[in-house]
């Protein structure tokens, strides 16, 4: 029987999450975001032991690309909004992501303090599967290349205000050079971002 100190502090619709059985995984995490207690759902979901998963960092549970965004948002959201609601891609212990709900919501003390996390996480259906130009469509940031194309335009203006004239090739393939350019630098973004 786990009585880590964190425990005594959780509210009572935690307790009942907690004592709900193998339906969904509960995990609990101190302030350094390691595991101080877990039921057997968890240990069903991530494919670990309760004793394996006890003083392990909440780390081994998300893929590496986790790490830069989605790792630090939720506990800043749990921890200033007192709860944390997405859908994720999660990782158990053979290396294998899935999509996972997950809720966190923070266990807060006799002070208010918040002294510790409950993540309580089930298995989420897939994602709708984006067809080819929807992925270049997002990938790329399309509607953002209006902020390319709309300097080409002012510019090709104020050339044709001053010359009265307008050369069509010129000003087509500077707005295309434009939007390979922004494209290029989207994909470079993302790219180094994924690296780092």
């Amino acid at each position: 029987m786990n009585t880590h100190p964190i425990l005594n502090h959780l509210s009572p619709e935690q307790h009942a999450q907690m004592d709900a059985g193998e339906s969904h995984s509960v995990i609990v995490a101190n302030m350094e975001g390691h595991v101080v207690a877990c039921n057997t759902g968890a240990g069903k979901l991530f494919s670990y032991t309760q004793k394996e998963m006890l003083g392990t960092h909440v780390r081994v549970f998300h893929p590496p690309q986790n790490f830069a965004k989605i790792l630090p948002d939720l506990f800043r959201t749990a921890m200033s909004k007192g709860k944390y609601d997405n859908v994720i891609t999660l990782i158990d212990k053979h290396g294998k992501e899935f999509l996972a709900h997950i809720v966190v919501t923070a266990i807060r003390d006799e002070n208010k303090t918040i002294v510790g996390l409950m993540g309580v996480t089930t298995r989420a259906s897939a994602k709708r599967e984006l067809s080819f130009i929807q992925k270049w469509h997002t990938a790329l940031r399309a509607p953002f290349f209006a902020a390319t194309i709309v300097p080409v335009l002012l510019g090709s203006a104020i050339g044709f205000y001053h010359t009265s004239e307008f050369l069509f090739w010129p000003f087509f393939f500077t707005i295309i050079g434009m939007i390979f350019i922004h494209a290029g630098v989207n994909l470079a973004n993302d790219y180094f971002d994924h690296k780092s």
